[in-house]
């Protein structure tokens, strides 16, 4: 079965989409708008990709994918979902706020659903506190409604 290299460039305007041979030559290229939800233009390339070469989608063995997509919405400070923070750093972590050193424009943006709770661990892996489930359930019912997700993460975390 021949196999095919799968590459994606998600643009602000634009998907571009190719598929390589194994011998790296072209065999179908395409360009379709991006979409809102950046998912349905990645399909359609992938799609148009498909039916011009006459190749299954089981003979890709290799997929890249590249995308502005992210840098966009940091640099425009647009299209970003609002996520809420849990911080882990409790009872020792509270001489150091959240979002601490980032400039009043992103603090603004995006500070309004970040908290801290008890648990965590030091960077030499002593436990700082339990966790106390509770109080994340606490705020996460405080959040609900406000923001599109929730990440919890650890001070120390990797």
């Amino acid at each position: 079965m021949q196999q095919f290299r799968l590459g994606i460039d998600v643009g602000g305007t634009n998907t571009d989409g190719v598929l390589l041979d194994s011998n790296l030559e072209c065999v179908a290229k395409v360009k379709v708008p991006t979409s809102h939800d950046i998912f349905t233009g990645i399909d359609g390339a992938i799609t148009a990709l498909l039916e011009q070469s006459g190749a299954s989608g089981a003979q890709i063995k290799h997929a890249m994918l590249g995308t502005t997509q992210c840098t966009n919405a940091i640099v425009e400070k647009k299209g970003l979902d609002r996520v809420g923070m849990i911080r882990l750093a409790l009872p020792s972590g509270s001489s150091v706020p959240p979002l601490c050193g980032w400039s009043d424009s992103w603090q603004a943006l995006l500070g309004e659903h970040f908290y801290q709770a008890h648990g965590g661990y030091e960077y030499d892996g002593q436990l700082i506190a339990d966790i106390q489930e509770q109080e994340i359930r606490d705020l996460c019912a405080k959040m609900r409604g406000k923001v599109d997700s929730i990440a919890i993460c650890g001070v120390f975390s990797r």
